[in-house]
């Protein structure tokens, strides 16, 4: 018994080796710390909000002592909100040189599981875009190949997040730093033309018609509208917009400017009535639509973009265009320039999605004038608010905006008419 207690001892001693050993490699095992660069416009409180953590947060980790001091290319940390991280890039890794295309993977826990990607080039501008599938409830890998192409070598970036189906804001950035190659241009070799033979003609049957770059949708710019909304509700980026329609500042479009979206396949496609053409009441509109529930949202809006008319209609579905058909009627007090828009509402959000619009001359509806007998009106004076007039008049702030129009309730000036419902 004596001679057994060394081996009791080593037994012992194994046990203890092995428990800690397990222990290391549980440590080890934690999930990786993902990192976010500084872009242009940001806000330590956009980038706490964005990642769903307080400033206070992310300056305690990242060492800042100034909140309101932060600069473009800055490395920040991401504080950790539970066991793993939401979006996780793998490769390319910071500091990796790439060719186009790069293969971007990493392991993501996101809504309907759907990794949105861009590629960044060293002025954050976006070259590159694509989209990656992951899953929902659960971190798992995706891997994505995106081409892009650069004038000159650079460093750039690559972002993977994924977008709020609340407000189609991103969520969960992540960045990683990498140096772009220049994209060599590999010239067609010719092959061979084969020598001509007599054929026979033959009539072939044309083939129904596909929206093409010839059908782009116009947008006229609405009241609190950005070039950002706009090109998140058309599903197209910033600089596609830019670049089609030759804007020299995105940060400066004004209300009623007409926008070409770049759209490849656009969601609604207006024919009628035509850019620039007088219509009365009521209006007859056409148009080709591919939305997810077949419902089309046409309204009529005046000079200064608010309702006057408002229906609905049904196109194709399912990745099928089918043609639609709709009789809107609307009243203005007077003949004026107005607008014909078409979209469809997100079914998660209710956000407009693929809105098409055009600038026509709205004929004044025969009739008795605007103030009818029977109709209240209030003219607004110098600090009144909708909701000092909806209290006086008792009825709703909502049911005001919707019997005028009106899309944002702060907003109302001094000498606007508005017309007052019957209180409920």
């Amino acid at each position: 018994m004596i001679r057994s207690r060394p081996v009791l001892t080593a037994l012992i001693c194994a046990l203890i080796l092995s428990a800690i050993g397990f222990v290391i490699a549980s440590a080890g095992a934690e999930p990786e710390e993902v990192q976010y660069i500084v872009h242009p416009g940001d806000t330590l409180y956009r980038i706490a909000a964005m990642h769903g953590v307080t400033v206070r947060q992310l300056a305690s980790l990242n060492g800042i002592r100034n909140p309101n001091r932060i600069y473009i290319g800055q490395v920040l940390r991401i504080p950790k909100k539970g066991e793993a991280p939401i979006v996780l890039l793998e490769t390319p890794a910071t500091g990796a040189r790439v060719r186009s295309p790069v293969v971007i993977s990493g392991r993501a826990d996101v809504f309907e599981g759907q990794v949105s990607i861009r590629i960044l080039d060293s002025r954050f501008r976006p070259i590159a875009e694509g989209t990656a599938t992951a899953a929902m409830g659960e971190l798992t890998p995706f891997r994505v190949e995106i081409p892009f192409a650069v004038p000159y070598s650079q460093w750039g970036y690559i972002d993977a997040y994924w977008i709020s189906p609340k407000d189609g804001s991103p969520r969960d950035m992540v960045t990683v730093r990498v140096y772009l190659q220049k994209t060599q241009r590999v010239l067609p070799t010719p092959s061979p033309s084969p020598s001509p033979t007599p054929t026979v003609p033959t009539v072939t049957p044309s083939p129904s018609p596909t929206p093409t770059a010839a059908l782009e949708p116009t947008y006229y710019v609405h009241p609190g509208d950005t070039l950002y909304h706009i090109a998140v509700g058309h599903r197209v980026s910033i600089r596609d917009i830019v670049r089609r329609n030759r804007i020299p500042n995105p940060n400066r479009i004004y209300v009623g400017q007409r926008l070409v979206i770049p759209q490849a396949r656009p969601g609604v496609i207006l024919e009628k009535p035509a850019d620039g053409s007088a219509v009365s009441s009521p209006i007859t509109v056409t148009g080709r639509a591919d939305t997810p529930e077949g419902n089309v949202v046409i309204q009529v809006l005046d000079r200064r973009f608010r309702r006057v008319g408002l229906t609905t209609a049904v196109g194709g579905t399912l990745g099928t265009y089918a043609p639609f058909t709709a009789a809107v009627t609307y009243t203005v007090p007077i003949a004026q320039w107005g607008y014909v828009e078409a979209y469809w509402q997100d079914p998660a959000s209710g956000a407009k999605r693929d809105a098409v619009s055009a600038r026509v001359r709205l004929d004044a509806a025969p009739g008795p004038t605007p103030e009818t007998p029977g109709v209240r009106y209030h003219r607004v004076r110098w600090g009144e608010t909708l909701f000092w007039i909806a209290r006086r008049y008792g009825v709703t702030v909502q049911a005001i905006a919707e019997a005028n129009g009106l899309r944002n309730v702060h907003r109302i000036y001094a000498g606007q008419r508005l017309i007052i419902p019957e209180a409920r």
